[in-house]
Order: C-alpha cells, then sequence, then structure tokens
C-alpha cells in the first residue's frame, strides 16, 4: 500500500488474486484508489476480487 503525499488515513492498494480451473492459470491484479490504512488487504477485497474473475469467465 502506498499513501498519499498528504494524507495518512488512506493511499492507493494493487491485490492480487491468482486462479487455476481445470486448463487455465491466470491472474489479476486489482488496483484500487482510497483505501484505509487499517486493512487494505482482507477476506472481503479477496472474496470481490474472485467474484470478478468468475463474472468475466465464459461459463
Amino acid at each position: 500500500m502506498r499513501l498519499y503525499i498528504n494524507s495518512n488515513e488512506s493511499g492507493i492498494a494493487d491485490s492480487r488474486l491468482l486462479f487455476r480451473t481445470s486448463n487455465l492459470l491466470g491472474e489479476v491484479i486489482w488496483h484500487r484508489e482510497d483505501v484505509p490504512t487499517d486493512k487494505p488487504n482482507d477476506q472481503k477485497t479477496a472474496i470481490a476480487a474472485a467474484r470478478l474473475v468468475v463474472a468475466a469467465l465464459p461459463e
């Protein structure tokens, strides 16, 4: 996480999600802004990123 120059309460965070299906390995990097410093990467972030990947995959 990188803090904004004028703030010590929020910043920019990148979350990385690695996934595998039967014949595909993938990596998604989710760039987020205005992230609070207390929990930049938590379980809710991982679940939200996984939902983005599942929604983008064909059936």
